[in-house]
């Protein structure tokens, strides 16, 4: 089985109890999204435009037809469609000035995204939002070159059928719709670390939906018509690709990209990452791609970065990762180990990542928090509400599997497993005082460690 299928396998049984279907929350998202200027009024002439021309009606006819999902593409993505006139804002009649640069690319006749290195499945979205260079007129030229991962933050699906779509009534059973996009969240928030959720439009036949996917759940919204409310689409994808802060799709606040750099330049760009609060001015500057990505949705989503510290330049391990608050946090697990072995890592501080709420108050980064910041009505609650936590370590390495020779190799797992000895009793106790404590309340096949083990080559 591949990788792929195994994940679809194990996130269809998870997300059973973990999507909400048909809620109204993605779209009074939107609506709380839509802060520009006489929105409605772009809106309106960018529907006439598409109703003015062929579009609309042949991808209507194509879905009567009952054609394969391959016809619907043109439509939709061809050089005169429905997502350029979108992105285009009718700014000759309208004046709409867009403030961000993003590009709906269909991957039907491309090879998959560049994953860079990273052990990424041969997957593909049909349709991708990506991050493309600033252009002078209300148009991004059309990508001819090679889509990075990186460059995803968002992606379309197409399936010809409206049985096909995610929504429901058989909540016993995941659509397969819903765990693909499952699939190609979790390869978005591997190449870009700093993603905490993300958006989707799932298009099924002549209807569409919305979607936000975060740790650990799946939100979906009504089925709406792509005639009869084409208003929703035009000011979906309008938000995607010209307005939308990155942010508001989904980025941590506290890792910004370094002053020059971009998601879509050709070497993998750097972020300027602090630990969320104003009154905290600590700051480390990321260097090169992630050393490890976390490929699972479902789990911790560790991230580890090679940075140096802009205080005192000192290099560090930094390490991002989603945990329990019910459980021992992975710096409180660093705190408990004392040992003087090389193989070891030194930790130099680790607290959970604030986000700003009102003025000077910050609260800890959570899922819930997340939901209600956006949600205003969100009445949703999240079991063990995880947090988002960040340390930096002092010992700075290799990862095993950069070892250039086999003594290289033989000599650092010696190392790495004489730092683990040293540092068993201690695990024992920690994770001795977890199971006692959540055993009772957790049910089978949802125990998930919240350390991942990355040995690293000792200097």
């Amino acid at each position: 089985m591949t990788s792929s299928g195994y994940f679809r396998i194990t996130c269809e049984r998870y997300l059973l109890d973990h999507i909400e279907y048909r809620s109204s929350k993605p779209i009074k998202a939107y609506e709380k999204w839509s802060n520009v200027n006489d929105i409605h009024t772009i809106i309106k002439t960018v529907e006439t435009s598409i109703r003015a021309s062929s579009d609309l009606a042949e991808f209507r006819q194509t879905v009567r037809d009952k054609s394969a999902e391959i016809y619907l593409y043109p439509p939709l993505i061809s050089q005169q469609s429905i997502f350029r006139t979108i992105e285009g804002a009718a700014a000759e009649v309208t004046g709409y000035k867009r403030s961000q640069f993003r590009q709906v690319v269909s991957m039907d006749e491309r090879v998959g995204p560049d994953a860079e290195n990273m052990s990424f499945p041969d997957n593909k979205p049909v349709f991708v939002l990506a991050e493309v260079p600033p252009a002078s007129g209300p148009l991004t030229p059309a990508i001819d070159d090679e889509v990075k991962w990186r460059q995803i933050c968002s992606f379309i699906e197409v399936r010809s059928d409206f049985k096909d779509g995610p929504n429901t009534t058989n909540t016993a059973a995941v659509k397969q719709i819903v765990s693909q996009g499952a699939n190609y969240a979790r390869l978005i928030m591997a190449a870009r670390p700093f993603q905490l959720y993300d958006l989707y439009v799932f298009i099924y036949g002549h209807k569409f939906c919305l979607s936000w996917y975060h740790r650990p759940r799946v939100i979906l919204s009504d089925d709406y018509d792509i005639d009869d409310n084409l208003d929703i689409l035009v000011n979906v994808v309008l938000q995607l690709t010209t307005h939308m802060t990155p942010y508001q799709l989904g980025h941590d606040r506290s890792a910004c990209l370094l002053e020059g750099h971009s998601y879509y330049q050709v070497e993998y760009p750097s972020f300027l990452v602090s630990m969320g609060a104003d009154s905290d001015t600590r700051l480390w500057k990321t260097v090169g791609p992630p050393v490890s990505s976390s490929l699972s949705l479902l789990g911790c989503g560790t991230a580890t970065w090679r940075a140096v510290s802009v205080e005192n330049k000192d290099i560090v391990i930094l390490k991002t990762t989603w945990g329990s608050q019910t459980r021992e946090s992975e710096s409180g697990v660093f705190r408990h180990i004392k040992s003087t072995l090389p193989s070891v890592a030194e930790l130099s501080l680790g607290d959970d990542v604030r986000i700003p709420i009102i003025r000077e108050m910050h609260t800890r980064v959570t899922v819930g928090t997340l939901r209600s910041l956006i949600l205003s009505d969100d009445d949703v609650n999240i079991s063990d509400d995880p947090i988002l936590h960040r340390l930096v370590l002092k010992t700075v390495g290799r990862p095993l599997w950069d070892a250039e020779t086999t003594k290289e190799f033989i000599l650092g797992s010696l190392a790495a497993l004489r730092g683990s000895a040293s540092s068993v009793s201690v695990l024992i106790t920690i994770l001795d005082h977890y199971i006692s404590r959540t055993s009772s309340t957790r049910g089978a096949g949802h125990s998930s460690s919240r350390h991942q083990s990355r040995q690293y080559l000792s200097r």
